[in-house]
C-alpha cells in the first residue's frame, strides 16, 4: 500500500514551507530512515526522514516552490504498484506579516529586515553564520563580530537572536534561549543537551518527532543552557545552578507539566528536574545520561575543551560516535565557535571541574529523591566510549532500557528516526495522541 510523505510542521508558526532539494530521485528504492528531502522554514532548514520503505514517486512541483504544510509531497510505493490519484501538492497562500511579538514570552527568532546581497558581500562572516543568518531572516549588518578583524561567526548571530527576542526582564527572572516547533496545543516535549553541545543539535530529533506526530505534535522546546549556545556565560558553574536555570525557565514558560528530553548531562538533568517536584514530569526519555556512575572519558571532555583547531579538535570528537567520519567539518566548526566567545571557554572549564572532578562523574550528579514515578526510558548506544551504556542498570525505579547497534554517545544523531519512534511511543504511552508508527526501527531492550 501506498505510503503517504507530507509535508511536516516543523515549526510553531509554520504555515509553508520549501523543499530545497531532495535528497533521492525520483524512482529510487528507500529504506526507513534514509534522508527524503531537505525543507526549508521561515526559521530552519533540516532533512526529513522516510517513515518506511519502498520506491520514491514525488508529486510535489519543482524544488523552491512554496507548499502548504501536511500536503501530500510524495508517496512511497511497492515495486509495480500504481500511484494513488491524488491532488497535488498545495502551493502556500500569501502569508501575511507576522504580528509584534509579545514582549511577556521569551522567543528565539526575531524578524528583521535582511541585508542587501551587496552589502552583505562585504561583511566579514563564516559560512555557518550567514547560513543561519538568512534562515532566521536576520540583516548581518546589525550583528557585531566577535572573530578576528570582527568577523561575525554562528555564536554572534544566536547571541544577536537572544538579545533581540528576549527582554531583560525574562533574563532577570530565570529566562533561557529556546527554539521552538510543533504545534500550541497539548503537554510540551522539552529537550535538554549535553555539555559543550546546544539546542541546535536536537534539530534533526526535532523535526523526525514533528514528522510523526502530523497535526498532532505537542509543542517542541529546546532550550540552550547557561554557558552554552546563545545563553550567557555569567554566574556559578555547577550543576546545582544549571538546574536552578533550567528549572526557572521551564516556570518562567509557564510550565508546569512537561516531556522531558535529556542528553549525557542534560539527561541527569531531566532527572534532577523530574525528582525535584516543581516540574511535573508526565514522561522521561533520556539519551546516555549522566549521574548513574562515577566512570566517564574525561580525556576527551578535557580534549574538546583544550582544542581550538579542527585538527585539535577531530580526534575527540570521533570518539564520540561509533563511526568516525560523523565527526564532520560543519560539526567540527559549530563545536570551536560555541566555545570560542570570550569568557565561554572559562565557564566550561569550570563547569567542567564542578561535574567530572578528577575525571569522574561528581557525586552532585546523582539521582537524589528516589525512584521516578512517570513513563521513563533509557536510549543508549552499545559503543558508547564516553560513558557505559552499564550505567544504566543502576537507574532507580522502572525503566525501559533500548539498546541501540552501530551506535556511540550521540543517539540522537546516529540513530534519529530509531530514537524518534521511542520518543513518539513514549509520547502516545503517557496520553499524548500521536500516529502509530507501522514501520519502527528494531531497537534491543
Amino acid at each position: 500500500m501506498a505510503v503517504e510523505i507530507i509535508l511536516p510542521r516543523v515549526d510553531m508558526d509554520m504555515q509553508a514551507g520549501r523543499i530545497a532539494r531532495w535528497l533521492v530521485q525520483e524512482g529510487e528504492a528507500v529504506t526507513p530512515g534514509a534522508p527524503l528531502f531537505e525543507i526549508e522554514t521561515s526559521k530552519a532548514a533540516m532533512e526529513i526522514e522516510a517513515t518506511a520503505g519502498g520506491i520514491l514517486h514525488i508529486v510535489a512541483g519543482p524544488e523552491g516552490g512554496e507548499i502548504a504544510v501536511g500536503s501530500v509531497v510524495a508517496y512511497l510505493l511497492a515495486p509495480d504498484e500504481a500511484v494513488p490519484e491524488a491532488a497535488p501538492a498545495a502551493s502556500a497562500a500569501p502569508i501575511s506579516a507576522p504580528a509584534p511579538v509579545d514582549p511577556a514570552s521569551p522567543v528565539s527568532t526575531p524578524i528583521s529586515a535582511p541585508v542587501a546581497a551587496d552589502d552583505a558581500a562585504l561583511l566579514r562572516a563564516t559560512p555557518l553564520a550567514r547560513r543561519l543568518a538568512r534562515s532566521e531572516g536576520m540583516n548581518l549588518a546589525a550583528i557585531a563580530g566577535s572573530g578576528p578583524r570582527g568577523r561575525i561567526t554562528r555564536l554572534d548571530v544566536a547571541r544577536h537572536a537572544r538579545d533581540a527576542a528576549l527582554p531583560a526582564a525574562t533574563a532577570r527572572t530565570g529566562g533561557l534561549p529556546v527554539r521552538r516547533a510543533g504545534g500550541r496545543e497539548g503537554t510540551p516535549v522539552v529537550f535538554l543537551h549535553g555539555f559543550a553541545s546546544e539546542a541546535l543539535a536536537w534539530n534533526g530529533l526535532i523535526a523526525a518527532l514533528a514528522q510523526r506526530a502530523g497535526g498532532a505534535c505537542p509543542p517542541l522546546l529546546a532550550f540552550d543552557l547557561p554557558g552554552h549556545g546563545a545563553a550567557p556565560h555569567s554566574g556559578e558553574a555547577s550543576f546545582a545552578a544549571l538546574a536552578e536555570a533550567a528549572i526557572g525557565a521551564l516556570r518562567t514558560e509557564g510550565i508546569g507539566t512537561a516531556h522531558l528530553v535529556g542528553h549525557s548531562l542534560g539527561g541527569a538533568l531531566a532527572a534532577r528536574i523530574a525528582l525535584d517536584g516543581r516540574i511535573d514530569a508526565a514522561s522521561l526519555v533520556l539519551l546516555a545520561p549522566a549521574g548513574l556512575g562515577a566512570e566517564i572519558d574525561a580525556a576527551t571532555l578535557d580534549g574538546i575543551l583544550r582544542a581550538r583547531a579542527p585538527d585539535s579538535l577531530l580526534p575527540w570528537m570521533e570518539r564520540l560516535f561509533a563511526a568516525p567520519a560523523r565527526a564532520d567539518a560543519a560539526l567540527l566548526r559549530a563545536t570551536l565557535e560555541g566555545g570560542a566567545a570570550p569568557g565561554r571557554g572559562d565557564f566550561r572549564q569550570r563547569l567542567a571541574l564542578a561535574c567530572f572532578p578528577d575525571g569522574t562523574q561528581s557525586a552532585r550528579l546523582r539521582w537524589q529523591g528516589g525512584a521516578i514515578a512517570a513513563p521513563a526510558r533509557i536510549v543508549w548506544g552499545r559503543q558508547d566510549r564516553i560513558i557505559p551504556w552499564r550505567h544504566a542498570l543502576a537507574a532507580p525505579g522502572r525503566f525501559a532500557l533500548h539498546l541501540l547497534d552501530d551506535c556511540g554517545h550521540m543517539p540522537q544523531i546516529e540513530a534519529t528516526g530509531a530514537v524518534a519512534d521511542i520518543l513518539a511511543e513514549t509520547l502516545r504511552g503517557a496520553q499524548v495522541l500521536l500516529p502509530s508508527q507501522t514501520d519502527r526501527a528494531e531497537v534491543a531492550c
